[in-house]
C-alpha cells in the first residue's frame, strides 16, 4: 500500500513511520513552561521566551512524532540537533494560555478600535 505513495511527506519518512503505534497520554492541568523554554533555561540560566503560564499539558510516554530511525537519512541531516533535542524526541506538548487569551481579546479590540475609527 505504501509503496504505491512514494510522495508521502514528500518522501522524507521510510514505510515504518507509517505502522500503526499506541501511546499512554496523560491530561494534566497546571502551569507549565513549553518544553522549549525549559530547555533553554537549563542551558543559560534563561528563558528563551516571555513567560506565558500553558495551563494544559498532553504529556506522551513516547514522541508520538516517528523516531529517528524513521527518517531517511537525506531529510534527517537537515534537522539534526544534539541529542534529546531533536522534535521526533519531543513527548509533552502545552495548551491554553490565560495570558494568551488576554493578548488576543486586547489585539481583536485594538483591530475593531482601528477599523471603526476609518
Amino acid at each position: 500500500m505504501l509503496e504505491a505513495n512514494t510522495m508521502v511527506n514528500g518522501g522524507s519518512l521510510t514505510d515504518d513511520a507509517f505502522q500503526p503505534k499506541s501511546f499512554i497520554v496523560r491530561i494534566e492541568d497546571g502551569n507549565f513552561f513549553t518544553p522549549e523554554s525549559v530547555c533553554t533555561f537549563k542551558k543559560t540560566g534563561r528563558s528563551s521566551e516571555k513567560t506565558l503560564d500553558w495551563t494544559k499539558r498532553l504529556v506522551f510516554d513516547k514522541s508520538p512524532y516517528p523516531p529517528e530511525s524513521d527518517w531517511k537519512d537525506s531529510w534527517k541531516e537537515l534537522w539534526m540537533t544534539p541529542a534529546d533535542e531533536n522534535y521526533w524526541d519531543c513527548k509533552e506538548f502545552v495548551a491554553y494560555s490565560p495570558k494568551m487569551e488576554e493578548f488576543k481579546t486586547a489585539q481583536r479590540t485594538s483591530l475593531q478600535k482601528s477599523t471603526s475609527d476609518t
